[in-house]
Order: structure tokens, then C-alpha cells, then sequence
């Protein structure tokens, strides 16, 4: 009888989660996901799979045929959760999409587009092909502080190698220097720090996806051991209230004052799409105090829901790692939080980019 009840009670709150807005009252949503499966982005000099143009003849660091495949089909499940919401055909008034400035996030944008919007009716203009273009906006990395969180900040800069020399993050090295030490002597790089870790954690991954055989020495410490290393350096770059404001203030700024527009009905956009990186989500999960340290997949997705009912506006978060989404509550904020409840709780994480651009002066 309880598992009965445990299992009537899983699904009622599945339905809860996912066909609450289906009464009409949803009315903005943005997300940010990761981009699709790529290529690793470094080889270290001992890897058997070093051969580039062989194992990965798209170059490193871009996106592959799986990666495409996967964000095609993230496309497809935004079309089919925002089937009442969304209007079937592509329309700048309904969406803005907007990249950091690298090939695999870029084109992950346009892969999810076509599975969120094959072309329909008026829009085929080729009966064989059933896709449109649709615009995607992006800037230089370096000049990025709302997508990429690429733009230079002296005082992040400052803040972040602090936290680096700190008593914690030298006694993480410390105690990891015999695996360190392992890791050099059978990678041939000179591994020092947590983000070298992530890195070998990340190529490893990848190459396990595409079923090469990992060697020998990485077992018995991949992937539990380096996952959580690789997780905490991703953590790292948000690992402070004053490190987070400075890392994600001007994204959250960003997506608020879309939120801001709708309330004051200002605008009839209903989606914004960000395609960016692990580092965003890690960054962003941290920031709202609802990370738990396991690594972004591929095509991964944070998802704000703004939905009304009668004058108050609320907001909903949820993420997707797998092929479930779980809904994530911010500390003194239940479902169906209230929209400036929301904003109150992440205003020590939310500054505008002109205040943002003198806070990053010494």
C-alpha cells in the first residue's frame, strides 16, 4: 500500500511539475543550457587517443554529430513541454536566442532551433528541407560579462587567486598531491591544481562516451574521485557571495529585466534561449545556492519559469541533467515563489553592468 501511494504521489507531482502553467497563466520563460556532446578541448601527452584528426576530425573543442544530435533533440522536448505556450511557427517576436561567441555553443543554438521549429506552412521554402533560419545573437567573448563571463575584472581576478592561496584551497592541494603526483607521472602534464583536474576529468568523460578504453591507471580514481575534484573547481569561481555577484550579477540583471517587461507589460516576448557552457550552469547553480556538486552534462538545462495568477507574478526553477527535470527551491522560496521574493533572495548576486564595470575596478 505505501509503495502505491509512494508512486501515486511521484506522479501526481511529475504532472504537478510539468502541466501546472497549462492553464493559461505561463508567461515568459528563459533558459540557459549546456552546449551539446564536443570534442575534448586538450590532449594530455600521454593519451592513446592522441591522434586528433583521427578520433576527432572535427577539431578539439568542437561540437560533434552526437552533440547535434542531443540539442536537436533538447529542441524537440522545448516544443513538446511549451506545446500551449509557444506558437508552432519561428517568430522574433515570440523568441530571442542569444550565444557566447564559440563554434560549439553557436551551433548548438542552431540545432536546438531545429528541432524547437521545423519549418511549417508558409515558412518551407523547401519542401525537402524542413528548416528556417533563425537569428542568433552573440558577442566577442572578451567583451561578455552576461553570457560568456568572459570580460575582464580586475577585482574577480583579485578575489578569485585569494581564494586560490586560501588555508581550504591549498589544503585541497595538499592533500591531493600524491594523486596529483599519480596524474603527472601517467598524463605527462605538470598537474598542480584543481583545474587541471577538470580538465583531465572532462577528456576522460569524453572519451568513455565514445567507448575508448581508458587506461589502466585511471582506474579506481575515475570518474568518482576526479568528479568531485572537477566539480569543485567549477565551484570555485562562484564560491563566494562577492566572487558570485561579480562572476553571474549582469546575467541575472540580464534575465530580470526581461522578467521586468512582462510584468510591466512592456513586451510580448515569451522565450529567451542562452546557449553557453558548464561553467554557466555551475556558476548560475552556485550563485542561487542550489548547486550539489555533480558535474553538467551535455545539452544540461536551467529553466525560469514566469507565470501569473491574478496581479502577482511567480517564478519556477527547475534543471535538466538527464532525461529528468527536478524542480530546485531556492533557500526561503517554495514553488510558485513570488517573483519579487525571487529577485529580494538573489539581489546580493544581481548587479546592473554599469555598476558591475566600477566594481571591477581596484
Amino acid at each position: 500500500m505505501f509503495k502505491i501511494f509512494l508512486l501515486f504521489f511521484m506522479f501526481t507531482r511529475v504532472l504537478e511539475i510539468f502541466c501546472y502553467y497549462q492553464n493559461g497563466d505561463l508567461r515568459f520563460v528563459a533558459v540557459l543550457y549546456r552546449h551539446g556532446d564536443r570534442a575534448p578541448t586538450k590532449i594530455y601527452p600521454k593519451d592513446p587517443y592522441n591522434d586528433v584528426s583521427y578520433y576527432w576530425p572535427d577539431g578539439l573543442g568542437e561540437l560533434t554529430n552526437l552533440g547535434i544530435q542531443h540539442q536537436y533533440e533538447l529542441g524537440q522536448w522545448f516544443t513538446n513541454r511549451y506545446a500551449t505556450f509557444l506558437p508552432e511557427k519561428f517568430s522574433t517576436a515570440d523568441i530571442y536566442v542569444r550565444s557566447s561567441d564559440r563554434d560549439r555553443t553557436l551551433m548548438s543554438a542552431a540545432a536546438n532551433l531545429a528541432g524547437l521549429y521545423p519549418a511549417k506552412g508558409a515558412q518551407v521554402w523547401d519542401k525537402q528541407l524542413l528548416w528556417r533560419p533563425i537569428p542568433i545573437h552573440t558577442v566577442p567573448n572578451e567583451e561578455d560579462e552576461v553570457v560568456a563571463m568572459k570580460k575582464d575584472c580586475p577585482r574577480y581576478n583579485l578575489l578569485y587567486d585569494q581564494l586560490l592561496n586560501s588555508r581550504t584551497f591549498q589544503l585541497v592541494n595538499l592533500r591531493n598531491k600524491p594523486l596529483y603526483d599519480y596524474l603527472t607521472k601517467n598524463t605527462g602534464w605538470n598537474i598542480t591544481e584543481l583545474r587541471q583536474i577538470e580538465t583531465l576529468y572532462s577528456l576522460l568523460s569524453i572519451e568513455k562516451q565514445y567507448n575508448l578504453t581508458l587506461p589502466a591507471w585511471a582506474e579506481g580514481i575515475f570518474p568518482k574521485k576526479l568528479e568531485f575534484l572537477a566539480a569543485l573547481s567549477h565551484a570555485s569561481f562562484s564560491f563566494t557571495k562577492p566572487l558570485a555577484r561579480l562572476k553571474n550579477g549582469p546575467f541575472f540583471d540580464y534575465v530580470f529585466s526581461h522578467f521586468d517587461k512582462v510584468t510591466s507589460n512592456a513586451t510580448v516576448l515569451k522565450f529567451l534561449m542562452i546557449s553557453a557552457h558548464d561553467n554557466t550552469i555551475v556558476n548560475l547553480l552556485s550563485a542561487m545556492g542550489v548547486y550539489d556538486y555533480t558535474f553538467p552534462n551535455f545539452a544540461s538545462t536551467i529553466i525560469w519559469e514566469l507565470s501569473q495568477k491574478d496581479e502577482r507574478f511567480y517564478v519556477n526553477l527547475f534543471y535538466k541533467n538527464t532525461a529528468t527535470v527536478s524542480e530546485l527551491k531556492l533557500m526561503g522560496c517554495e514553488m510558485n515563489c513570488e517573483y519579487e521574493t525571487f529577485k529580494t533572495i538573489l539581489e546580493p548576486v544581481t548587479v546592473k553592468v554599469e555598476e558591475w564595470n566600477k566594481d571591477c575596478i581596484i
